[in-house]
């Protein structure tokens, strides 16, 4: 079951929206906040568990400081119920890194300890064998089935590079914000839509997609910027669906936006062209992103989990891509009550590895190309099993698509800078010669099959409030 409520409002997004300071802190909401930190204190408001699995050097003083600096004033992370903290914080690592993650970070930690949270780390050294996704996913969910929830906590199930403010728009630009305290807001939607089960959330900043997913729209913005020619720039293009998106199945504008070249800079561009995924059109909060959709079942890195019984009842599909949806899917097939949750989180693509290079990472991106375009086919059939279309045949029309936009790339790279025109062609002309073999051979959706159908589907149907836990 599938929840639609009212649309939500946040309590300081307005006031950051329409003023000039970046601290949602300053607005009449703050006083809200403040009384549901003191309910939590008396055992009237569930307590969170933040739980993040990381094998790699993620963006942790990024998220501590979100943290401590958007629920400044509220006295959340001191706040206590029984002697244990109201904020809980639990990272996952695996692989050989383990200490190095640690030590790198001990100021990090250290820190967020500090402000009152609880802290620990684990270790997960077991391994799925699809995806370091995949991997992530399973260790997650197997710390989270173990957990101590004796005070029934909301689970917080997160991606390592997801920080706890926004990208928002204010006077046609874009900023860095704190336009809210994420827990809060996390507490007054459950108050609200107390049936929800598992609340699906989103970001702003990089898409969360393959960068082959947004390349075309990226290669118009950019050729527009160095050849001068007109681009859009009105307001009002915030608020479209899928603007970034090349597959998007809305009918989107091919006008360009706006992008302005301070410093250019070829191997940045390279970088967000082929790792971040856009460069002039990054996910914002905008009038429309904050309204609740109806019928959502995407599931990505922002997970709230209300009732974690369902935990125990879905094991995450071993599938290298899409299997969040996947899974999302399967409990909603199953009765489970499922619910958008409007407040996004910022995804962090932009800090570029050391040793990066286009050279050693064509191997990746063309891996990241085909699992998607082979989950996202599954993906729509599973979601509308009923149809007597297929996935080979939704794979199939998927790559031509993709194809049909790789073409249409080609033919803007001679405007470009060679150094950047060079490595996009083999990136692009390697892409279409993959896409081209998957097209020509679309049965690839076994192991699929099998990993949906391998999963214990027994949860109680959705009763509406009957099944949450007060």
């Amino acid at each position: 079951m599938i929840r639609r409520s009212d649309n939500f409002k946040t309590l300081g997004c307005d006031y950051v929206l329409q003023n000039h300071g970046t601290e949602w802190q300053f607005s009449e909401g703050i006083s809200i906040a403040r009384r549901l930190t003191d309910e939590a204190t008396k055992g009237l408001r569930r307590p969170f568990q933040i739980v993040i699995s990381t094998d790699r050097f993620c963006p942790l003083g990024d998220i501590i400081d979100s943290i401590i600096l958007s629920t400044e004033g509220t006295g959340l992370l001191q706040a206590t119920h029984e002697g244990k903290p109201i904020i809980r914080f639990h990272l996952i690592l695996r692989g050989e890194r383990t200490q190095e993650i640690i030590q790198e970070n001990d100021s990090n930690i250290q820190r967020l300890e500090n402000s009152g949270v609880m802290f620990t780390v684990e270790e997960c050294n077991s391994s799925s064998g699809i995806s370091e996704l995949t991997n992530a996913r399973e260790c997650a969910l197997q710390y989270i089935r173990n957990l101590n929830k004796d005070d029934n906590p909301i689970i917080l199930w997160l991606d390592d590079d997801l920080a706890f403010d926004a990208l928002i728009v204010r006077d046609n630009e874009v900023h860095l914000s704190r336009p809210w305290s994420f827990f809060h807001e996390v507490w007054r939607f459950h108050e609200s839509n107390p049936e929800i089960e598992i609340g699906l959330g989103d970001v702003t900043g990089a898409p969360p997609l393959p960068a082959s997913s947004t390349l075309l729209t990226n290669l118009t913005d950019l050729k527009s910027a160095i050849i001068g020619t007109s681009s859009r720039n009105d307001a009002e293009r915030w608020n479209e669906s899928d603007y970034y998106y090349d597959l998007s199945d809305h009918i989107r504008s091919s006008e360009p936006w706006k992008y302005e070249i301070t410093d250019f800079d070829c191997k940045e561009i390279l970088w967000d062209l082929i790792e971040v995924g856009t460069i002039a059109r990054p996910l914002v909060v905008s009038n429309s992103s904050l309204v609740i959709q109806d019928g959502r079942y995407v599931r990505g890195g922002n997970t709230i989990i209300f009732n974690h019984e369902l935990m125990h009842d879905y094991d995450h599909p071993k599938i290298p891509r899409r299997g969040d949806s996947i899974w999302a899917l399967m409990i909603k097939k199953s009765g489970g009550c499922l619910g958008h949750f409007p407040v996004p989180l910022r995804h962090i693509r932009d800090i570029r590895y050391t040793n990066w290079s286009p050279q050693n990472a064509l191997k990746n991106w063309l891996r990241r190309l085909e699992v998607d375009l082979i989950g996202a086919s599954f993906q729509r059939w599973y979601a509308n099993a009923d149809s007597t279309v297929t996935p080979e045949e939704i794979l199939v029309e998927r790559c031509e698509r993709q194809i049909r936009v790789f073409n249409s790339c080609l033919s803007i790279l001679d405007n470009l800078p060679l150094e950047i025109s060079s490595v996009m062609r083999q990136y692009i002309q390697s892409g279409i010669s993959e896409t081209t073999k998957l097209r020509n051979n679309p049965s690839v959706f076994s192991a699929y099959h099998q990993s949906v159908n391998s999963n214990t589907i027994h949860a109680p149907k959705c009763n509406q409030k009957e099944r949450v836990k007060v």
